[in-house]
């Protein structure tokens, strides 16, 4: 019976020992530097803490699936790739490679990385959200070390790229770790700040301007002066034209704030306020943080210029009440479980007192490479009626519909991952047309479409047409 007891007492001391030595090496194992880099317990943290945003809180999850995404394939595949990772330009790319997968490279919402994955600094915040012993809490980014020694870490990596090729080539060819180096439009040395836009005379009747871009610094009064300053002589010089067309077709969006004052208020003389549909979840915990704390509010650079609404901000009976009223398409009616509330953003424009006397008819080039303040121009051309005088300015789409990538509101919440100084932003609204079709995934519908002939082509076939049956 001793002898039992003593082998029965030596098994469990074996497998005790077993066990604490085991636990041991999952700790010092899961608390050890990966390539030097963070543990692997501060990567999974990361992770989750982001996977958790996309399952839960991410308004166009659904619109991600049905475009032909598996999530769950998605989030395994680097979730095998996250213990690989061999620094924080590794890292950006990771997440920016996972990123672009979950919402098939589209960035629904304009889900992204916020950190500068290129020369120019985009979209950093003055605050953000991230997460401190399980509960959500906002930071001001000034707080922040780890985002300025991350940021400083990538800005490091772009300029030694570009004076040593082989450096280059190499930290370039880690996009194949994760999507077969597909984005070649985010090589380094990239700019996003370019000419805004172009513009030509076709013929005394036919004028052309093509607005690349609306991406300039919003806090560089010279600049956007001079950007005013610029489009106002353009509208001036072609105003007598009877045909103007207007590009969007290579638009990579930006501030829409310059197109709001720069192009529609040159040419109205009555003001507008167009009304777009948002459905929210007034539940949701990121959204309870972004309507309750003031800092987040009043950071909204966009308020500044005067171009939405503050009483998107407001929650009451109303918004539950219109939810109700509120239409979802076919296609996307699962979509509505979601959110329990509705929002309306008003783009406001101004009357212009001394507006470019255009008497003549705009043409709107649209196509695929259309995306987010461009989207917002096509969509409000589209809709909202242009008034200068007495005299209604027409205004017709041509080409194929807009990528539907991503729409400018004022909900944009900045997650900062707790134990890095990376950025994942997000829209928190779900932004529907007039038929209740999330604008995200059908992007904005040209009134002519062009199936064989290059839209400019069209445009100038139809004006010949329209001039000689005059």
């Amino acid at each position: 019976m001793k002898k039992k007891l003593i082998i029965f007492s030596g098994v469990i001391m074996f497998f005790l020992i077993t066990g604490i030595i085991a636990g041991i090496f999952i700790y010092q194992n899961s608390n050890s530097l990966v390539n030097g880099f963070m543990t692997k317990k501060q990567l999974r943290e990361d992770y989750e803490f982001v996977w958790d945003f996309l399952e839960n809180t991410y308004p166009y999850k659904n619109v991600c699936i049905r475009s032909g995404v598996d999530l769950e394939k998605i989030k395994d595949k680097y979730r095998r790739l996250l213990y690989k990772l061999e620094g924080s330009y590794d890292y950006l790319l990771f997440y920016y490679c996972m990123l672009e997968e979950v919402t098939n490279e589209r960035h629904f919402g304009h889900l992204d990385v916020g950190n500068a994955y290129n020369d120019s600094i985009i979209d950093i915040p003055d605050i953000v959200v991230t997460k401190n012993n399980n509960a959500l809490e906002v930071k001001d980014i000034e707080d922040c070390d780890d985002i300025k020694n991350f940021n400083s870490e990538i800005y490091d990596v772009y300029e030694r790229a570009k004076v040593d090729m082989d450096f280059r080539e190499d930290a370039y060819n880690l996009y194949s770790k994760y999507m077969d180096n597909r984005k070649e439009s985010k090589k380094f040395g990239y700019s996003r700040h370019g000419q805004l836009f172009s513009s030509k005379s076709i013929s005394d009747d036919i004028a052309y301007i093509d607005l690349k871009s609306f991406q300039l610094d919003w806090e560089d009064s010279k600049k956007i002066g001079d950007y005013y300053k610029n489009l106002r002589e353009t509208l001036e010089k072609f105003q007598d034209s009877k045909h103007l067309i207007i590009d969007l077709r290579k638009n990579i969006g930006g501030y829409a704030f310059l197109w709001v004052n720069g192009l529609i208020y040159n040419l109205i003389s009555k003001p507008i306020d167009y009304k777009i549909p948002v459905a929210v979840n007034a539940n949701n915990a990121y959204y309870k943080i972004y309507l309750e704390d003031p800092e987040i509010n009043e950071d909204k650079v966009i308020n500044q210029y005067k171009l939405y609404n503050k009483d998107y901000y407001t929650l009451t009976k109303e918004n539950f009440k219109n939810f109700e009223k509120l239409k979802f398409a076919e296609e996307n009616k699962e979509d509505r479980d979601n959110f329990n509330a509705i929002m309306y953003d008003h783009i406001n424009v101004d009357k212009s007192l001394n507006p470019v006397h255009f008497r003549g008819k705009l043409w709107v080039l649209i196509g695929p490479d259309t995306v987010s303040a461009g989207e917002m121009l096509a969509l409000f051309l589209k809709n909202a009626k242009l008034v200068s005088g007495d005299y209604e300015i027409p205004v017709t789409l041509i080409g194929k519909r807009s990528r539907g990538m991503a729409f400018s509101w004022p909900d944009r919440i900045y997650l900062k991952l707790p134990n890095s100084g990376l950025i994942v932003k997000s829209d928190l609204g779900y932004v529907l047309d007039s038929d209740g079709n999330s604008i995200a995934e059908i992007g904005v519908q040209p009134d002519i479409e062009n199936k064989r002939m290059n839209a400019y082509r069209m445009c100038l076939f139809l004006i010949d047409k329209e001039e000689d049956s005059k």
